[in-house]
């Protein structure tokens, strides 16, 4: 088992508190994963097949 830190050090591509406002408008509960990298195409897709929500509010390259 690989230790997960609750916090992550990214980007986000905007001010930190545009993205802030993004996500707090897409009604996300306190169930919800952050990933950074370059593999959101991969997760909204996977979301997509899966049929359950994804909100990007980064970039994506």
């Amino acid at each position: 088992m690989t230790d997960v830190a609750t916090t992550s050090r990214v980007d986000f591509g905007r001010h930190p508190g545009e993205w802030v406002d993004g996500w707090s408008a897409s009604g996300v509960d306190h169930h919800w994963a952050l990933c950074s990298g370059h593999r959101a195409r991969d997760f909204a897709a996977a979301a997509s097949l899966l049929g359950i929500g994804h909100d990007n509010f980064g970039t994506t390259h």
